[in-house]
């Protein structure tokens, strides 16, 4: 009998939750460390915009400096605008040219690492995978928490944040082919 060792194929699915971006970070500084490979990334809210920022190329060490350099609050209110009428209390414009600064205008198949990021449609009530087009896109849909952000349109999808129906999105990255899955 002949047997065949199949390479695990790895999957990070880094959760929402604001602050907690910071352990994600944690996370991929010890992979990187310990040499482990990441074959498929997914996230929601800040796991998302984490996630975007590694498959985009960008290093652990990198991801901390930018995260800990706009956790100033001066810098966090930079990206502050008002959303008139009230749609949420920031309209997320400054914020999505922050992330095209961050990011580029990098879209889903030029990622080093595939990427699937989970928004929530409000139109029809339902999960969205977003993993083709525009990352920023994504990112900016991702990260609209309800009554924080205005919703982001996105074709036919009104959509805000992935933590309000799936915050952990360990099922997407195992659909997108990961056998071992490591959720955060």
């Amino acid at each position: 009998m002949t047997y065949f060792y199949r390479q695990p194929k790895i999957g990070l699915a880094l959760s929402g939750g604001g602050a907690r971006g910071l352990a994600h970070i944690g996370v991929l500084k010890v992979l990187e460390q310990e040499g482990i490979p990441i074959d498929f990334l997914a996230g929601t809210s800040m796991g998302g915009v984490i996630a975007a920022a590694y498959a985009s190329g960008l290093s652990a060490d990198y991801i901390e400096k930018e995260a800990l350099r706009m956790a100033r609050l001066r810098n966090l209110i930079t990206l502050l605008d008002r959303s008139l009428p009230r749609r949420g209390l920031v309209e997320g414009q400054k914020v999505q040219e922050y992330l095209t600064t961050y990011l580029g205008d990098k879209t889903f198949e030029e990622m080093k690492i595939p990427l699937s990021l989970v928004a929530v449609d409000l139109i029809r009530g339902q999960e969205v995978v977003l993993n083709s087009g525009s990352v920023v896109d994504a990112v900016r849909a991702t990260v609209s928490l309800p009554g924080v952000f205005a919703p982001f349109r996105l074709g036919d999808y009104l959509l805000v944040d992935g933590g309000v129906l799936n915050n952990l999105p360990a099922d997407v990255v195992r659909g997108m082919g990961a056998n071992v899955v490591i959720a955060v």
